[in-house]
């Protein structure tokens, strides 16, 4: 059993009619979302032993929050 999971692979493997994307960083992230979220969608960000994810998700949320959808 191996333990590499990568965010790419998990999300290349995901069906694609769910509109899931992998986002090399956390601006792309915040990139990704203004540009393909839309009013009653869930956002999901998935992440691991990153200190960082509570700003990657505060700035999601800024983003779509000027975007008028919170």
């Amino acid at each position: 059993m191996t333990r590499d999971l990568s965010s790419r692979r998990l999300a290349e493997d995901l069906p694609a009619e769910l509109g899931c994307a992998y986002a090399p960083d956390h601006a792309a992230v915040v990139r990704w979302v203004q540009d393909e979220a839309r009013p009653g969608d869930t956002v999901l960000i998935m992440g691991a032993r990153d200190p960082e994810l509570p700003r990657l998700g505060r700035a999601v949320f800024a983003a779509l929050a000027g975007q008028g959808f919170v």
